[in-house]
């Protein structure tokens, strides 16, 4: 595997998303890769959306990509809203904020990201995908657990933010191949206060709901 380049980590990426999120409006926009008008996000709480995927308690917000990209879907539990779609292409692909919980002591709202990592040249596995992708974010864990997401490898990780701006990210993330190119899929969402009830329920919900279809769309 070559040798592992120095941007600016993955982290820091993350962080600058969360003050461009923080200081943005409302978004009520859902759209996918095959259509370009504003739609309704997937209501349905009774099946997954596709095989091998968890079942979610709440809508799912199908984001943007391309048709030569995985599909992506995330849960949006009730307070949380859209506060930016990213484009096809681009790495941060949605950006959700829970302002009815925010810490009025830190000035910071609960907030989830999305994104999309196209690791082809960089991994040769789908393992060796997630390994990247943790490299990139030049921090320490505090905790990180295997698992399996949509019948595809993944991985759960949680580290604090910079102490400029406390807080507790727990990061969830699937790797495959889609179109012979290999694709790093994750989630994130992070607060100020990590251990929060309602926080926790909604994390979990987030976490253990996200979607990525690699073979075709859904």
């Amino acid at each position: 595997m070559p040798a592992l380049r120095k941007p600016a980590s993955r982290a820091l990426v993350l962080g600058a998303s969360v003050v461009i999120l923080a200081a943005s409006s409302g978004c009520e926009r859902f759209v996918t890769g095959r259509e370009s008008k504003a739609h309704a996000p997937n209501a349905s709480v009774s099946a997954p959306i596709a095989s091998g995927c968890a079942y979610s308690g709440y809508p799912l917000l199908t984001l943007r990509t391309r048709l030569d990209e995985p599909s992506m879907a995330v849960p949006r539990p009730p307070g949380w809203t859209p506060a930016r779609f990213g484009d096809p292409g681009a790495p941060i692909r949605l950006a959700m904020i829970d302002k009815e919980h925010r810490d009025t002591i830190a000035q910071s709202s609960p907030v989830a990201l999305a994104a999309l990592d196209d690791f082809t040249g960089k991994a040769r596995t789908a393992e060796e995908a997630l390994d990247y992708e943790l490299r990139l974010l030049e921090t320490e864990f505090v905790s990180r657990s295997p698992g399996i997401l949509c019948g595809h490898p993944s991985v759960t990780v949680s580290y604090n933010r910079r102490k400029d701006r406390p807080g507790l990210v727990t990061l969830r993330a699937v790797a495959g191949e889609f179109g012979n190119r290999m694709y790093v899929a994750s989630v994130s969402t992070m607060s100020s206060q990590p251990y929060n009830e309602t926080y926790l329920a909604d994390k979990k919900a987030i976490l253990d709901g996200f979607a990525v279809v690699f073979a075709g769309k859904y």
